[in-house]
């Protein structure tokens, strides 16, 4: 089953390349120069399977200055894929409505199709530059939320998600987010999933990202849960890691905090991978105990399950959707989800819910349409 989903991805992969080519071809053979087109076709196909050989080296024992090498290309030609097919598909609707419509003629749209062609592409490349540059930022939000619950003190927490160590970029990116959540002074900090990009070889340092994350300041530590992402062969060494860098790891499990708070970590329902021998159970199953009427904090890493807690819960932070990461992406994501970023409460009897945006990214070094960012949030 596995390999004929493989199969069929790779195929419609093909296919939408065989398009991007057949549009893109005329175009640079437009400027009647063979080397021009010839240099272009060989380039575009050599990226296009760096791309899937991208996925393959996680099913292979690979050197890690090649796999380093290979995810750095086919990260950012990933992005540029997605622009160029995008707006080379809405010239082609806008084609063939001015024929419908009677605009042009065929003839003439013919004549200009190289030129459409073109003007799709520096659409492409320039939204792609302006996403690369606007993925190097990271923001920081904040938000105060009440309980009704009583409260000596309000909570100062600092949450971030979907660090995705190891992608592109992120060892560079880890050092910003540290010096950020330091500044906050925080009661707390959360990690709401996704820390790792799936395959910790992907890590250039992992020591020194270490050093670093053993330098984050709070009162009561850092708690994280476990992503999506955060699985595969090599969750083990993820799991060690997150040990050494003073992280500590809630599997479905809860914590009370210096008799004022409790946060509590669910398991992803749907990891990329084996977790060693863990598995997602049952709320109801994991004999939850709030007897002293405590203030609740769940880290709930995909927001698509806020819906099986009741008031009782007073906070769920989660992560996951990345605000669809580059647009359109975030108009996607906002109809899959009751909340794919930011605040919301279904009613009164529901817990209130932060969706993050992410720390950092996953695939491509890019976002439009959302920026990376760290939480702070106060409850009081």
């Amino acid at each position: 089953m596995m390999v004929f989903a493989l199969l069929l991805v790779i195929s419609i992969y093909a296919l939408a390349n065989f398009y991007i080519v057949k549009r893109i071809y005329p175009a640079v053979n437009f400027i009647e120069n063979p080397i021009y087109s010839k240099g272009f076709l060989a380039i575009y196909i050599i990226l296009a399977i760096i791309l899937v050989g991208r996925f393959l080296c996680s099913f292979m024992n690979i050197n890690k200055t090649i796999k380093k090498t290979i995810n750095i290309i086919s990260s950012y030609f990933m992005g540029i894929f997605v622009y160029m097919f995008l707006f080379l598909v809405i010239g082609d609707i806008l084609v063939l409505i001015s024929i419908l419509t009677r605009i042009t003629s065929l003839n003439y749209i013919n004549e200009i199709r190289p030129f459409i062609s073109i003007i799709s592409i520096l659409i492409a490349l320039i939204l792609s530059i302006i996403a690369i540059f606007n993925a190097k930022e990271t923001n920081e939000v904040f938000y105060s939320i009440s309980t009704n619950k009583e409260l000596k003190e309000k909570i100062k927490i600092t949450f971030i998600s979907d660090v995705h160590l190891g992608a592109v970029g992120s060892e560079k990116r880890l050092k910003t987010i540290v010096e950020k959540i330091n500044s906050q002074n925080s009661d707390v900090v959360l990690i709401a999933g996704d820390f790792f990009d799936t395959d910790f070889s992907t890590i250039n340092n992992p020591d020194k990202a270490i050093e670093l994350l053993k330098n984050i300041k709070s009162k009561y530590g850092v708690y994280a849960c476990l992503g999506n992402h955060d699985a595969g062969k090599t969750f083990d060494e993820m799991n060690d890691f997150l040990k050494k860098s003073n992280i500590r790891l809630l599997n479905d499990e809860f914590v009370e905090i210096d008799n004022k708070f409790i946060v509590f970590g669910r398991l992803d329902a749907s990891p990329i991978g084996v977790q060693g021998n863990l598995k997602r159970n049952l709320l109801k199953n994991l004999n939850f105990n709030n007897k002293n009427k405590l203030p609740v904090i769940v880290m709930e890493h995909n927001p698509m399950r806020i819906n099986e807690y009741n008031g009782d819960i007073d906070l769920i932070v989660a992560g996951h959707t990345h605000k669809g990461q580059i647009w359109p992406g975030n108009i996607i994501t906002s109809k899959m989800y009751a909340v794919d970023y930011g605040y919301y409460r279904k009613d009164e009897d529901s817990p209130q819910v932060v969706v993050s945006s992410g720390a950092g990214i996953w695939g491509m070094p890019m976002r439009l349409g959302s920026k990376c960012e760290i939480v702070n949030i106060n409850l009081k």
